[in-house]
């Protein structure tokens, strides 16, 4: 060392079934091998983390700090073998859609992005896809801030989409058979 570092963030995995690191094992291990650090994050209501019961309702905005605070504490570490000027994070699907809130909210934090599939940088898109179907859900979610064809300023605001001007680190996006 001292060794690039890589914090990842896996995609949606049911919190009742999910087991610690699981979602992203096979590039946990190639990375690794390839001479990185390698943070997989256990999200709040995840195997053993903290639970926080607004976590959904709040967008799972929880989730984009715990990947901040996994940042934060290893540039705060005393360990030799982590080479804080190149601090990375990979976000697979849900993780990809946390990657973009994070780069948006809290620049500098990480050196680079590698984004896998992520879901849209678009609140409204992802609530139109998956959150509509989830019928308590879409309920909590309209009484507390409107549906997108109803409050379209709110949903502009939280959306990453409309704050890339601010991102000022390197990011790939994998996203086809064709990148």
């Amino acid at each position: 060392g001292p060794f690039p570092t890589l914090v990842l963030g896996h995609g949606y995995i049911d919190p009742r079934i999910y087991t610690s690191g699981r979602g992203l094992a096979r590039e946990q291990d190639y990375l690794a091998r390839a001479g990185y650090i390698v943070l997989h994050t256990d999200y709040r209501n995840h195997a053993g983390s903290d639970d926080d019961p607004e976590n959904n309702i709040r967008f799972r905005l929880g989730y984009v700090e715990d990947i901040v605070n996994a940042a934060l504490a290893l540039r705060a570490s005393d360990l030799p073998e982590i080479d804080k000027s190149r601090i990375g994070y990979l976000g697979r699907s849900m993780g990809g859609g946390i990657g973009y809130q994070a780069m948006v909210a809290f620049p500098g934090i990480f050196d680079a992005y590698v984004l896998y599939a992520p879901t849209s940088a678009d609140y409204a898109d992802n609530f139109n896809r998956w959150g509509r179907v989830a019928a308590d859900f879409a309920n909590e979610v309209s009484k507390t801030y409107g549906l997108p064809e109803n409050n379209p300023d709110f949903w502009a605001n939280i959306s990453a989409i409309n704050f890339f001007n601010q991102v000022a680190e390197p990011v790939l996006i994998h996203h086809g058979t064709l990148d």
